[in-house]
């Protein structure tokens, strides 16, 4: 997310400009006041806009591209969600059985069949599970529930 005043500061004047106008960044933001890009034009626009080429406009938009992407590697990542939710794969599990049940197509019950491996490969017998960051956690359905559906 990008603050108007840091776009503009680190692709400087009519560049951070045309980046704003492309990308739709405001003063106020779109969340939580701050802007998350997203595209509200096109080249054509900003070209008229801005009494450029298309050509030169999408050489600007390009730079400016790898100089937020470049800037943006530079600040400390956010946090990641790395659980698993059991019940959601269970759901799942469970859809994927009834589909192959209801319209017998083999591709359903691989998908069925495959998940408990997978989900099991990350659980431990207590019925918690090991996160890929190394993480413990309980999970409200033991893997062994999972594996008997089938």
């Amino acid at each position: 997310m990008w603050t108007r005043d840091e776009v503009t500061r680190t692709l400087g004047g009519e560049d951070g400009e045309i980046v704003c106008r492309f990308y739709d960044v405001t003063e106020e933001g779109n969340f939580e006041r701050k802007n998350i890009l997203h595209r509200v034009t096109d080249l054509e626009q900003l070209s008229r806009l801005f009494g450029r080429s298309t050509a030169e406009i999408d050489v600007v938009l390009r730079r400016g591209r790898d100089c937020l992407l470049a800037e943006r590697q530079r600040r400390v990542a956010p946090a990641r969600d790395e659980k698993i939710l059991t019940s959601w794969n269970a759901l799942m599990i469970g859809a994927f059985a009834e589909a192959y049940k209801v319209l017998g197509t083999p591709a359903y019950r691989t998908a069925a069949s495959a998940a408990p491996r997978s989900s099991s490969a990350i659980c431990t017998v207590s019925g918690g599970f090991s996160a890929p960051g190394g993480t413990a956690a309980r999970s409200s359905t033991p893997t062994w529930m999972i594996t008997r559906i089938f």
